[in-house]
């Protein structure tokens, strides 16, 4: 969680590219162990979209698509590590 919120920190196209990819692949541990964090963490990335903190296509495709593989509660694909 806290590698996350250094990268959210200071927002930069890299720093959140980064961290969808994080969670990701930890996101689903994350959640087990930490549903707050986690909440935070969605709540984060859920504004930066919604607010456009970064107006780049491909940052707004990664947060997308983080959220979609959460929404599937980190299907087969995406088991934690």
């Amino acid at each position: 969680m806290r590698v996350c919120l250094l990268f959210l920190e200071e927002l930069t196209t890299d720093s959140v590219e980064v961290c969808c990819q994080l969670l990701t692949e930890c996101g689903q541990v994350l959640q087990e162990l930490n549903k707050k964090a986690m909440m935070i963490l969605t709540s984060r990335l859920r504004k930066i979209l919604h607010e456009g903190q970064l107006d780049n296509k491909r940052v707004q495709y990664a947060i997308e698509n983080f959220f979609s593989i959460l929404r599937q509660n980190f299907a087969p694909d995406h088991i934690g590590v």
